[in-house]
């Protein structure tokens, strides 16, 4: 069939099978009211360059290659501290320079001690616990309590063992730490268990 010349004034009730030689002048009046039911089925090459007017519901199948531009409005949770840096705030706190003890001395094997060797694994939010086990250590360090020899002491009364301080004495329980119903240190009974050194003022 040979196309029509002119267009006609109203559109044809069925789809033509040739196209028209000539476009219509004017384009329809209205858009279509219904958008494509699927996708194309490839993405385009070209972002939008502006963003959709309602943000999708689910996720993104992958994440975006940048960062996002701005941080989080609220902050991590605070870093733990070390027992390292517990143990020395506390020392720092009852010295009577507010410095830490010098190398080697008695305070300091015990700071050591409290530090790297106590099995006990006190949590360090309980520092009264923390702080009476590194004085008795400090006494022990200081009236040689950690040594051998002649001038050891005779029983070492369960000192620096993992449990509680409070069972710190001896298999008879003659010689050691003794508490108070609270499990508070109140006095230290070692007579006769050769002691030597200076008391600490820990």
């Amino acid at each position: 069939t040979i196309p029509t010349i002119k267009s006609s004034v109203a559109p044809s009730v069925a789809a033509s099978f040739s196209p028209t030689l000539h476009p219509s002048s004017e384009p329809s009046v209205t858009p279509t009211v219904q958008p494509t039911s699927s996708p194309s089925s490839s993405p385009s090459t070209t972002p939008t360059l502006t963003p959709t007017s309602h943000p999708s519901s689910r996720p993104s199948a992958t994440p975006t290659a940048q960062p996002t531009a701005q941080p989080s409005s609220t902050p991590s949770v605070a870093p733990t501290r070390s027992r390292l840096g517990v143990m020395q705030e506390l020392i720092r706190s009852f010295s009577p320079t507010g410095a830490l003890p010098p190398v080697d001395s008695p305070q300091d094997r015990a700071l050591n001690w409290a530090v790297y060797n106590d099995g006990a694994d006190v949590p360090l939010t309980n520092t009264d616990r923390l702080t009476t086990r590194y004085a008795l250590a400090t006494f022990f360090f200081s009236t040689r309590g950690s040594i051998s020899g002649s001038t050891a002491w005779f029983d070492q009364a369960n000192f620096l063992s993992s449990d509680h301080e409070c069972d710190w004495h001896s298999p008879s329980g003659t010689l050691g730490v003794d508490c108070n119903t609270n499990q508070r240190v109140i006095a230290l009974n070692l007579v006769d268990n050769r002691i030597f050194g200076s008391i600490p003022e820990e």
